[in-house]
């Protein structure tokens, strides 16, 4: 068996995604499945939908004829071959790996002048020999609305039976012969490299990064919306930052560590790492090309934007951007894959790290409902960061 904090190491660094899936009876998860070097990936930020090759925060192609983040996944999910079967019983042999975000889930975008043909603009990405074009700068280091990559190298691994598989569909069995053997080799090397020298990392003590200010006008307008009887319940997003100096996958297999209940991810974005902890399980019936039902009709009944299934969305959403709190990173949202076999897979994160060059932020939701108090508020945000603080010390003046 692979020794898997030896792998992660191994590719860390190369735009890589670890899912974590499937819940076992016990403690623990069925799957990890851990991929790198993307044929492309798809983002959405404050510039519009992308498609990069090779995950390039530079180059890529804005997609001017979709209007949301919805219509950009689906649109990626129909780039994808489409696969009967695999040579070992994976899930998720190859495809898309990624998150989308709560807010997005209401976004959309000025189209503007329509886009090439898709086989055109693949064509163009992954030509090894031809330049695409250039994109405009990111904005900021804000985490993408929505964030997938098309990988085609997936270490897939069945903590159950104990059996770890390098997929690699497409490529022929000398290629994948050749792929596993030049992992392995790093794999060792990095091994002896690293004995007796860990990689390690450094966060400073954790404050809010909203004012006092700002969360009391947020509390004040939800509290007003919940008094009134517009919401019984609304999910407050209360943001944590710490400085941050190290290994953000070294970090990664710290959190793991400290909470082996919840099921994890681990993307390397275009603005830093983000990682993803929880356990509510989003079930979607079927592909998002194929189904009646898209991830879309899926996530507008099941994101926790209003704190519980039921409420009146629009009236939370409302609320919530009047109050300034729907920057939430993937709180809330969905994080998962999409297989070239049709498998999916997706969770809504309870708890989201956001890592960038000398950063850290830590998102949790509170939810408030009738009567909430401070001490309320406290209470949850300690039960939720407790796990975290034999990784993340500065967290203590935060829980305590």
């Amino acid at each position: 068996m692979i020794e898997l904090g030896a792998l992660f190491r191994t590719i860390a660094g190369k735009k890589v995604s670890w899912i974590d899936s499937e819940k076992t009876a016990g403690s623990g998860n069925r799957y990890s499945f851990l991929s790198w070097e993307p044929l492309w990936s798809l983002g959405a930020d404050e510039n519009g939908i992308a498609i990069r090759p090779g995950g390039n925060p530079s180059k890529g192609r804005l997609l001017t004829n979709l209007g949301s983040p919805f219509e950009a996944l689906r649109y990626a999910e129909s780039l994808l071959p489409k696969i009967e079967s695999t040579p070992a019983a994976f899930p998720f042999p190859s495809g898309l790996a990624g998150y989308i975000t709560c807010e997005s889930v209401f976004r959309r975008y000025d189209t503007g002048k329509q886009s090439k043909r898709k086989d055109d603009i693949l064509s163009e990405l992954l030509a090894v020999t031809r330049e695409v074009k250039d994109l405009p700068l990111r904005k900021s280091a804000a985490a993408d609305e929505l964030y997938f990559s098309c990988y085609d190298r997936v270490v897939a691994i069945d903590h159950e039976e104990k059996t770890a598989r390098l997929l690699t569909i497409g490529a022929t069995s000398k290629e994948a012969e050749e792929i596993g053997g030049e992992l392995w080799d790093e794999i060792l090397e990095n091994m002896e490299a690293d004995d007796g020298k860990p990689r390690v990392f450094s966060a400073g003590e954790f404050h809010l990064a909203d004012s006092d200010e700002t969360l009391q006008q947020t509390f004040d307008i939800l509290r007003r919306a919940i008094d009134t009887g517009e919401l019984s319940n609304c999910n407050v997003c209360l943001k944590f930052r710490a400085s941050f100096e190290g290994d953000a996958a070294t970090l990664f297999l710290a959190l793991r560590d400290a909470l082996p209940e919840h099921e994890r991810a681990y993307f390397e974005t275009l603005s830093g790492t983000l990682m993803t902890f929880g356990n509510r399980r989003l079930y979607i019936p079927a592909t998002l090309v194929s189904s009646e039902f898209t991830i879309e009709d899926v996530l507008h009944d099941a994101l926790p934007i209003s704190g519980s299934i039921g409420e009146p969305r629009e009236a939370a959403l409302s609320r919530l951007a009047e109050a300034g709190n729907l920057a939430r990173s993937a709180l809330g949202g969905a994080v998962g894959y999409l297989s070239v076999i049709g498998t999916n897979y997706f969770k809504i994160p309870e708890i989201v790290v956001q890592v960038s060059e000398d950063e850290i932020d830590i998102f949790v939701g509170v939810e408030l409902s009738r009567d909430f108090t401070s001490k309320d508020i406290k209470s949850q945000t300690a039960k939720t960061l407790s796990p975290l603080l034999s990784a993340l010390p500065g967290l203590s003046g935060v829980v305590n």
